[in-house]
């Protein structure tokens, strides 16, 4: 059954507070990604970040499983503790792999400004990354029911 819900300006702007609210935190987790090098060839550069995701999903009261990969750093699939059965789901995609070698921040650090933050792998995929945890702690923290 496919529903045609629109969202109301109010609930547009209570998602905006609430991501504003969570501002400097999203930084600091972004820049937590960005500063774990993570390189597609080097699996066991993947367990940090890995572990990290993992943590953040499971304060969000997710079940998790991480699956190591044979040739790559794996995948770890998460799920809402307490779905229902029956439900429609919404799937979330991402990686946290990227091109850059371990050492490449030494010749492209992390760097932020007021309006830009900048550094390997921010615009894919580790700011994709932030912005599912942050989409589901909003929806947390709004209170909305996505079970």
């Amino acid at each position: 059954m496919k529903t045609n819900k629109t969202i109301s300006p109010d609930l547009a702007q209570s998602v905006l507070a609430e991501l504003q609210r969570q501002r400097d935190e999203m930084v600091a987790f972004l820049k937590s990604l960005v500063l774990r090098e993570t390189p597609s060839r080097v699996m066991e550069s993947q367990d940090a970040i890995f572990q990290l995701l993992d943590h953040n999903l499971r304060a969000l009261d997710f079940y998790t499983l991480r699956m190591p990969g044979k040739k790559t750093g794996g995948y770890l699939f998460a799920r809402p503790n307490n779905r229902r059965k029956g439900r429609e789901i919404q799937l979330l995609l991402g990686h946290c792999d990227t091109v850059w070698d371990i050492g490449t921040l030494e010749q492209m650090p992390y760097r932020e400004n007021s309006e830009k933050l900048a550094g390997p792998g921010i615009y894919d995929m580790k700011a994709g990354l932030t912005q599912i945890i942050f989409a589901l702690k909003a929806i947390r923290n709004l209170q909305w029911d996505i079970n």
